[in-house]
């Protein structure tokens, strides 16, 4: 765990990011038909920031298709006109994230839903 906690401070430094610039953020499902369009800012160009959602706007029983297709789909990002926020379903997928391809084209993450019931030391 220690590994994933350095993993994730690196990529966070490595970002210079404003939060005041996000504006009005849209969650969008990671399987959502325009994703790609929406990222792009094809879709909504006065966006400024937008978060894939893997947590509540992907189905559990789609949830591994849904993972393998987030890889190709950060491989093959092009350019990313709002910044790009994922919210992984649980901090196990986050962990798996920080190690897929593209992750850096990624401008943060918005935590998943946090309890005492799913808390680990």
């Amino acid at each position: 765990m220690q590994a994933f906690y350095k993993k994730l401070a690196i990529l966070l430094l490595m970002k210079n990011m404003d939060y005041t610039e996000l504006g009005a953020t849209l969650f969008v499902p990671f399987t959502h038909k325009d994703r790609d369009a929406i990222v792009s800012g094809e879709k909504y160009p006065q966006l400024r920031s937008v978060v894939i959602d893997t947590e509540d706007g992907v189905n559990a029983a789609a949830f591994g298709e849904a993972s393998q297709s987030l890889q190709i789909f950060l491989q093959n990002i092009k350019s990313v006109k709002p910044y790009l926020l994922i919210r992984p379903r649980n901090a196990a997928f986050l962990e798996e994230l920080l190690g897929f391809e593209g992750i850096e084209k990624v401008d943060g993450f918005i935590l998943p839903k946090f309890s005492l019931t799913n808390a680990t030391p």
